[in-house]
């Protein structure tokens, strides 16, 4: 059912009101930014009109919003213009009403005890104060190196002095110390008279979700109640509220990685390089009402100033750059903006703004011990946070930076601790040692780290079973290295050509013989194998040992058929006997091969961690040692090499009725960890 709009609407905390069509119930007055009065209140959507200011009916389906009343030659004005150029983008957010009024506001000064309760889609919540400060959500659909942006939560706005007139922008400063803004006389009423106003009476865009909101736990305390004068006409903004979690005020005290941190200050660059293109700068940020989820979204867009305009002297804000508060003021810039995004990349890192000194943060004040040391990001901290708005990046190379510091921290420079030792063996059926193995590892500083290893058995009771091993080593690892292994599906079809080379050099060079082969691929920090026959490779992250090759043995295949047990498998008097091997036939058939797909069809390759050690050994080392027994000793053991030689002593303690042969490698992350 529609609402018929009243000529004069009263709103008072903890009574509702119709604004246009919406029922609205105002929660709390949340303060005064510039000329801009901020009010949280709760969206009732029902189909009964009471007209009365009788308490409200709280069953139907409600939602927070965002009430803003601001001169009509402000900055709700200059946020109308700014919208018309970028409203249709995701990173701002939809307004669901905008409206010239005749306002007439009161609000006593004196502070009083309030005990308003609330629901929010059928939630009881407590009227809580919150900071008011100019920011908004926006709605913008933006990429940063074709990755979608996430929203981010934001901070509350500050107390200002309302020292302007009826239709100038006002000049505010914020309060320390600000007692809670539920002590404030929470009993305003604002009485507001219809006027018309030609093409202002339609609702941007309809709401989309449902998104109900806790309130903001920081508090804002006015220095006067109301910014501009306190009658007059106005204008009116309605809007849906983030939920506190979901703010970037939230998000900046929260931990987060390094990549997290540097996503969110790039989507912000983004967003500002954007609108600077139509020269409108962010000259302040309130992260209270900024979201921060998958996309960021404004709700507040007050913050932004075009560039024929000057912010005057006094403007105060803990997200806005010092040169606001020096005289003269200073013409609008996009270094602005880029200070405000270095502030919010160092709160997100640091949990806390830098110290500042009346204001102004001065960074080359003991700069080493307030900066944490984290190569790229310390400079550019250092050169967006300058005091002189000339050393400052220009949005388009922070941004730049930001891309490529992100990158660069996702793939960190891989060191690799290599360890390695083949035993004979005593066994007197033996007398040669029919493993091989190698490791090729190219050096390139200007490219991605690679290590490839290999392990090689030549098949016990054939002829020549160490010549097969060392054909199959000696074929890989005198294959050229491809310049393009940039895919999982290019590393692993590399890898099925070495295997296929190796079968062939086998087959022609050694009659009668066979090996097994083993190979691991690590590329950056991508794993790939390629596997036949029943050497292993292990991978042990954080003290837990997997085995990631499958063995190519009859007993294999009986444990899988359910034919025998797991430990039966270890005493079967055909243990030693394979289903695949190398040199037995000219050619392999496509699956003859395993790589890592049989951990499912979207696993080509692992992303290797820090710390984590590959272990590629042949059936001599895990015939008599138990997964258990090597993992233990890669635990206890630190130094990789020393890890290694205890394993083959204990083999040679068993028995060693087999050649042993084991590679280990151990992977070092270059860390850049908060």
């Amino acid at each position: 059912m529609s609402i018929e709009n009243p000529t004069t609407v009263y709103i008072e905390t903890g009574k509702f009101c119709y604004i246009g069509n919406f029922k609205v119930e105002i929660i709390s007055y949340l303060g005064c930014f510039s000329d801009v009065n901020y009010f949280k209140v709760i969206i009732h959507e029902d189909d009964n009109n009471n007209d009365s200011n009788d308490d409200i009916n709280h069953n139907s389906s409600n939602s927070l919003g965002l009430l803003r009343i601001g001169e009509v030659d402000g900055r709700l004005k200059q946020e109308l213009d700014l919208r018309s150029k970028f409203g249709n983008q995701r990173m701002v957010s939809d307004l669901l009403l905008y409206k010239r009024f005749s306002v007439d506001i009161s609000l006593s000064p004196t502070p009083i005890e309030t005990n308003i309760n609330a629901e929010v889609d059928g939630e009881a919540i407590t009227d809580l104060p919150s900071y008011s400060e100019d920011e908004s959500k926006t709605n913008t659909n933006v990429e940063v190196d074709g990755e979608a942006i996430t929203d981010s939560p934001t901070d509350s706005p500050k107390d200002s002095e309302d020292n302007s007139s009826e239709n100038s922008d006002k000049i505010v400063s914020s309060k320390k110390d600000s007692p809670p803004l539920n002590n404030i006389n929470q009993t305003s009423k604002i009485t507001l008279e219809k006027e018309n106003l030609e093409q202002t009476d339609s609702i941007i865009s309809e709401e989309n979700e449902d998104n109900s909101s806790e309130y903001l736990e920081e508090e804002y305390y006015p220095e006067k109640e109301i910014g501009g004068s306190l009658s007059g006409t106005k204008l009116i903004f309605l809007s849906k509220f983030p939920q506190e979690e979901e703010t970037l005020a939230y998000w900046l005290q929260q931990e987060h990685t390094l990549e997290e941190c540097l996503l969110t200050a790039s989507q912000l660059c983004q967003f500002f390089r954007q609108i600077t293109k139509e020269k409108w700068y962010f000259v302040n940020l309130l992260p209270q009402f900024i979201k921060q989820t998958d996309i960021i979204e404004f709700f507040d867009l007050t913050g932004a100033y075009q560039s024929n305009e000057t912010v005057n002297t006094g403007f105060i804000s803990k997200y806005s750059p010092p040169e606001i508060l020096s005289n003269p003021p200073h013409e609008i810039c996009e270094q602005m903006s880029s200070y405000i995004v270095g502030l919010i990349l160092y709160e997100a890192l640091h949990k806390q703004l830098p110290p500042a000194s009346e204001g102004i943060i001065d960074l080359t004040k003991n700069i080493d011990i307030i900066i944490k040391k984290i190569p790229r990001i310390f400079q550019i901290l250092q050169i967006s946070l300058s005091i002189h708005p000339e050393e400052r990046f220009n949005l388009s190379y922070l941004l730049e930076l930001l891309i490529t510091t992100r990158k660069y921290l996702a793939n960190p420079k891989v060191r690799w601790e290599i360890a390695n030792r083949s035993t004979l063996g005593l066994s007197t059926k033996r007398l040669n040692n029919e493993d091989n193995y190698g490791i090729l590892q190219p050096s390139a500083s200007n490219t991605e780290s690679l290590v490839l290893a290999v392990v090689a058995d030549g098949m016990g009771g054939m002829s020549q079973g160490d010549v097969a091993s060392k054909t199959a080593v000696e074929s890989i690892l005198e294959t050229s290295i491809p310049e393009d292994l940039t895919t999982s599906e290019k590393r692993t079809q590399w890898l099925f050509s070495l295997v296929e080379k190796a079968n062939k050099s086998v087959y022609e060079k050694v009659k009668n013989g066979g090996t097994t082969i083993s190979l691991a691929l690590v590329v950056g920090r991508n794993l790939n194998i390629a596997h036949v026959g029943d050497s292993r490779i292990y991978l042990i992250r954080k003290g837990i040992m997997c085995q990631i090759s499958e063995d190519h043995s009859l007993v294999a295949m009986l444990v899988a058929n359910g034919d025998i047990t797991y430990e039966e498998s270890l005493v079967h008097p055909n243990r030693s006997v394979l289903m695949k091997s190398l040199g037995s036939n000219p050619r392999i058939r496509d699956d003859y091969v395993q790589d890592l797909s049989h951990f499912g069809d979207e696993f080509l390759s692992f992303k290797i961690q820090q710390e984590d050690i590959l272990i590629l050994c042949s059936d001599g080392i895990w015939n008599l040692l138990s997964n258990q027994e090597l993992v233990e000793i890669f635990n206890q053991e630190k130094d990789l090499q020393t890890a290694v030689n205890q394993t083959v002593e204990k083999v040679i303690e068993n028995g060693a009725d087999d050649n042993a042969t084991i590679v280990a490698l151990k992977c070092h992350l270059e860390d850049y960890s908060l």
